[in-house]
């Protein structure tokens, strides 16, 4: 098999076809071997092409192009994304990579024909010396700029912020219409906080007006033994017809209830 012309062969390919979706961009000549990154040394391939593209390189150059084969046979790299090698693939990958690696670093091993002298070999054999105490470089020196910073942030004490919630509770008040989901949640809220749930809770002896009934009943009553006009019954009418709107929630009611449950009072 001519790897060489095999390699041509799928450049010329994949220079004339017009590829959708995922790519990535390959350079004819590898930049470790001389090439550059003009437009006409680089060429989109698909990632299982640029895969077997490095492949038919390392055959043809063999040295570093079998290492630049091995990471990307690794997965989870920025080339040949996703392509899964085989084991015997990955087998013959890995140990090509080894044997040039092993080679390279042999002859271009900066202590290569050198010896270590007899002092240096007891030194790294004997124990390692202390630098505690006198023996530390930075004995008895001071490092002003760090301590500086220490010594702040010793000192520091948080400030109170203060946030002006005035436009929000405005805003909440006047423009947002609460869902009933968010009221009922706001009112037990406000049941469940710690020195108000009594507040809230008006049954029984709770309720401030608890026994005042029988103060006005019988005879007890200013209007025992009396009776309204149809007059008065008819203003008494009129008014009980009388509707307000709050102002805050917008519901509209009797002025009564209105007055007790909304206004000042009103939740929203």
């Amino acid at each position: 098999m001519d790897n060489q012309l095999t390699y041509e062969k799928l450049v010329i390919a994949f220079r004339a076809r017009a590829l959708d979706g995922y790519t990535e961009m390959h350079h004819i000549l590898p930049r470790s071997l001389g090439g550059g990154d003009d437009s006409s040394n680089i060429v989109r391939l698909t990632p299982k092409a640029h895969f077997l593209a490095h492949r038919l390189l390392a055959r043809i150059h063999g040295g570093k192009m079998w290492a630049a084969l091995a990471y990307m046979s690794r997965g989870n790299t920025k080339s040949a994304r996703g392509v899964k090698v085989t084991s015997r693939t990955y087998d013959m990958v890995a140990r090509e990579d080894a044997a040039w690696r092993s080679g390279y670093y042999t002859e271009n091993n900066p202590f290569k024909g050198k010896t270590h002298s007899q002092d240096a070999l007891a030194k790294m054999r004997g124990p390692r010396p202390s630098v505690s105490g006198e023996n530390n470089p930075r004995y008895g020196k001071k490092n002003n700029d760090v301590g500086a910073v220490i010594s702040s942030v010793l000192r520091y004490k948080p400030r109170a912020v203060v946030v002006d919630l005035t436009v929000r509770n405005r805003i909440d008040r006047d423009l947002v219409d609460p869902s009933k989901e968010l009221k009922a949640l706001n009112i037990r809220y406000r049941k469940q906080v710690s020195g108000m749930a009594g507040a809230y809770d008006t049954r029984g002896c709770k309720n401030p007006n608890f026994g005042n009934g029988a103060k006005i009943t019988g005879d007890k009553n200013p209007m025992f033994g009396k009776f309204q006009s149809q007059e008065t019954k008819a203003r008494i009418s009129e008014k009980a017809k009388r509707k307000a709107e709050c102002p805050n929630c917008g519901k509209v009611g009797s002025v009564s209830n209105m007055k007790r449950w909304h206004f000042d009072n009103c939740k929203h």
